[in-house]
């Protein structure tokens, strides 16, 4: 990681080993993302139909160097809009983007065909708290709703 933040020859040319490799590396994520929903589905029976797929921390990308910021920020750019078939998975998708892209792109809702969700983020502690807070204030008393539930899917 170091030589390729340091030493722009290297890194030149991994970027030009990557670039001719490409559609061959979507094309084989594609597949294994295909192999693994059918595997799934396979596996569960009558929930497979809910299958989801959630890429989070996509907004997390930060360049290594802050030269490299307006091309990075470029190519998650035109991914999100101008390659968005590539993002396209046989199943339910959620990918987490950068928020500046919301407001940079006018486009955004359209590419997709409706507006992109912004959601709060909440920890999973404050939302067990208010979730033991609500049961309590309801007169129900013990686990948070929903516990019972996930402790079914570890089984």
């Amino acid at each position: 990681m170091l030589e390729l933040k340091n030493n722009v020859s290297f890194r030149q040319k991994a970027e030009a080993a990557l670039q001719g490799r490409f559609q061959q590396f979507v094309s084989d994520a594609q597949d294994v993302m295909a192999q693994a929903v059918v595997r799934l589905r396979k596996a569960r029976g009558i929930y497979a139909e809910r299958v989801v797929v959630i890429a989070d921390g996509l907004e997390k990308f930060a360049p290594l160097r802050e030269e490299d910021r307006p091309p990075m920020e470029a190519s998650i750019e035109t991914l999100f809009l101008t390659h968005r078939d590539l993002l396209r998975i046989p199943c339910h998708s959620i990918y987490t983007f950068p928020l500046w892209l919301r407001f940079r792109t006018a486009q955004l809702g359209t590419s997709y065909g409706r507006e992109p969700l912004i959601l709060p983020m909440v920890g999973p502690r404050a939302r067990r708290r208010r979730a033991r807070r609500r049961a309590r204030e309801d007169g129900r008393h013990g686990a948070a709703p929903g516990r019972e539930h996930r402790a079914g899917l570890r089984a």
